[in-house]
């Protein structure tokens, strides 16, 4: 498998044909960019004066707050979150009941400031284990399907970067 990553994720799987509109993907791809710039690190290379960095502390803040409030007054319940190996070509999960194979829309919440679900149609298939699936999305759109391979590529380096930094940091005792 290619690049991919590892997380808990709230996800609904929705069966049958419904369209995705490529245009609200794209909305929400952009939002996922703009909300996960604001994740990098900032440390000791980072140049931005005082009144910057505030500033940025301040947004995060308000976007963290309007997701939930939305979240809230019902417009998105979220469903509960489950592990999720996220990848371009798949997504896999444990399911808690049994899903009908076949076509049909993922609605996942890839960031809790985002009240908004990204909506992928796909094909769901069983996986082989008892309760797991795989869902193949199809991006249709280039730019959706270039978007999401970049969230994807993004997350699956920062993995990579933790990983390689707990191999250089010996555990505190």
């Amino acid at each position: 498998m290619g690049p991919h990553y590892l997380a808990s994720r709230p996800l609904r799987y929705l069966p049958g044909g419904q369209g995705v509109d490529s245009a609200e993907q794209m909305r929400v791809l952009f939002a996922l960019n703009t909300l996960e710039a604001g994740d990098l690190p900032r440390g000791d290379g980072d140049n931005s004066s005082p009144e910057l960095q505030a500033l940025q502390a301040r947004m995060d803040l308000l976007l963290l707050l309007v997701g939930q409030l939305s979240q809230q007054l019902g417009q998105g319940t979220r469903p509960a979150a489950v592990p999720v190996q996220i990848a371009a070509e798949a997504i896999e999960w444990q399911a808690a009941e049994a899903l009908a194979e076949g076509e049909g829309v993922l609605e996942l919440h890839l960031h809790e400031a985002c009240p908004q679900p990204l909506r992928l149609g796909g094909t769901l298939q069983a996986s082989g284990t008892e309760g797991r699936y795989r869902f193949c999305p199809q991006l249709p759109d280039p730019d959706a399907a270039d978007a999401w391979e970049r969230h994807i590529f993004r997350h699956h380096r920062r993995a990579v970067a933790r990983k390689q930094q707990s191999a250089v940091d010996p555990p505190s005792s």
